[in-house]
């Protein structure tokens, strides 16, 4: 299972009020990495210049072009830490973004210009392939969904990072292990991570429980976290809880949003993609060359199939506020989080650490933040993911290769100093402190982050036909369930695989050019 890079800060940021011993399951690679974090002073804000080793580089007022996503809602989207405001507005966490950009611009002797695109998520892939395939050599930086884009990288649309001059991957404010797990070929890194694209932060799931009806109906709600650390929190713990507590509140006979339940979740694909990529079911293999093969005509999966369909398929203790046709039960805006601050719902799945910032920050409710639960006690560990619109970052190859360097340079100087100045206020302020209502809350966040994984099958999954997620593990469970696993899967296989074939060939010869060119240069 994947490590992510980001977790240094949070070690290092709880470390002031937690203990933290399960760190030490997230194996070496990590332990390294939590190493380096306990030398890192936070209490730092920017790099210094005598210390800083792009301190020469003056680029004399050159622009750097971003394409940077707003979506179709900006109020949601992570363009305000890309981005942020034009002056000071006494917010800390907005007014560090600005007090980072103008650091950056004045220490490369830049300046950015942002070109905002608001494409819905299916609308990304076709207008970022017609502006690269006209020619379009203004774009140095595109920020948008690796679920249009991600599955267009073998088309040569944009540089391989590896090629760049100023990266180094090797230090805490790039994703390197997510990076490696959504590269077809590590070799070839086409799609960029790091502290810069909070989005990745911000769009992460996690599970909501509501911690006074834990309280009333199985004691202490502390508990809760215990079973997390002590790797009880699987799909039966789950299932264990939620089971029996629907009640009809109402006596109307009817699963309405006046009703108690077990779970509460926005729709199917908010949930079982989470709850499926938290079950690490097996989804690639990676053969010598380092290209993934398909892996995920196993038991396991089968197994996790079976009991996602018993958690969201759970007619006594789940509601659905769905949309497209997903079992609609409510309509109404705020229907869910009125269930939920209400006492009537234990868990609520679909969340994303953003919706911490706004909606639930300003309710009386005493929730925990928790993973997503493993499948099983046997998994290695937990796994988290962002949602599969995930904002990352995307370089043009219509521009030079002057320019892939300039803008490496950025890049690396801007999510430094994103680590730097931007995360330790964040978490200060938001995710630590005024979104949770207990310092262990914050110790599960603290897991969470460590545990990025499976990437490879939220960036795909859309373009090999839904094999991964949505094709085998949502729309069969759809409508009441009862789907099969093995027949969706077996319809998906041949294409999937061929679409597989198709992008392994061309990121292989875009891996033969390049290896040729350097060899001759």
């Amino acid at each position: 299972m994947q490590k992510k890079k980001i977790s240094r800060i949070v070690s290092l940021l709880l470390s002031f009020l937690l203990i933290a011993p399960f760190m030490a399951s997230c194996g070496n690679d990590q332990a390294d990495k939590n190493d380096k974090d306990t030398d890192h002073n936070t209490n730092d804000t920017q790099t210094d210049l005598e210390d800083d080793p792009f301190r020469d580089f003056d680029y004399k007022g050159k622009t750097l072009v971003i394409s940077n996503s707003v979506g179709i809602d900006e109020s949601k989207s992570s363009n305000k830490f890309i981005q942020g405001p034009d002056e000071y507005i006494n917010e800390p966490v907005q007014d560090a973004v600005f007090d980072r950009n103008l650091d950056v611009m004045k220490r490369l002797n830049i300046n950015i210009e942002y070109n905002k695109t608001e494409y819905d998520y299916d609308e990304v892939a076709g207008n970022i392939r017609t502006m690269i395939n006209s020619g379009d050599t203004s774009t140095h930086l595109i920020i948008n969904d690796i679920w249009g884009l991600a599955p267009i990288t073998p088309e040569g649309l944009f540089h391989n990072a590896n090629d760049a001059e100023y990266f180094d991957f090797s230090q805490p404010w790039w994703y390197d292990d997510f990076m490696n797990d959504i590269s077809i070929k590590s070799e070839l890194r086409f799609i960029i991570a790091s502290d810069y694209f909070m989005d990745i932060l911000r769009s992460t799931h996690f599970v909501l429980m509501n911690k006074d009806m834990y309280n009333d109906h199985f004691g202490d709600a502390d508990r809760i976290y215990d079973e997390v650390t002590n790797r009880e929190w699987t799909m039966d713990k789950l299932l264990e809880y939620i089971d029996d507590l629907y009640l009809d509140v109402n006596s109307d006979g009817l699963y309405d949003k006046y009703d108690r339940y077990g779970l509460l979740t926005t729709n199917f694909w908010v949930s079982s993609v989470p709850m499926a990529i938290g079950g690490d079911p097996g989804f690639i293999e990676r053969d010598d060359e380092g290209y993934p093969k398909i892996t995920l005509n196993n038991e396991r999966a089968v197994l996790l199939f079976e009991k996602i369909d018993k958690v969201l398929n759970n007619k006594s203790s789940t509601i659905m506020i769905g949309n497209a046709g997903e079992l609609e039960r409510f309509e109404e805006d705020g229907d869910d989080i009125n269930i939920f601050t209400d006492n009537r719902a234990l868990f609520w799945t679909g969340n994303t650490f953003s919706k911490l910032e706004e909606e639930i920050r300003n309710t009386d409710t005493v929730f925990a933040v928790l993973p997503y639960p493993m499948l099983d006690e046997n998994q290695k560990d937990y796994v988290s993911t962002p949602h599969d619109t995930v904002e990352c970052g995307f370089i043009p190859v219509t521009i030079s290769f002057d320019d892939l360097n300039f803008v490496s340079a950025f890049l690396e100087v801007m999510s430094r100093e994103t680590y730097k100045q931007i995360l330790p206020v964040y978490y200060e302020s938001t995710l630590k402190v005024r979104y949770t209502r207990d310092q262990k809350s914050a110790q599960m966040i603290d897991i969470i982050h460590d545990h990025y994984g499976n990437s490879f099958a939220l960036a795909y999954s859309y373009g090999l036909n839904g094999i991964f997620l949505r094709g085998t593990f949502c729309l069969p469970l759809m409508n009441g369930g009862g789907g099969s696993f093995a027949s969706a899967y077996k319809s998906l296989e041949r294409s999937a695989n061929k679409l597989l074939s198709i992008m392994i060939d061309n990121c292989e010869a875009m891996y033969q050019a390049s290896y040729a060119n350097k060899k001759q240069n």
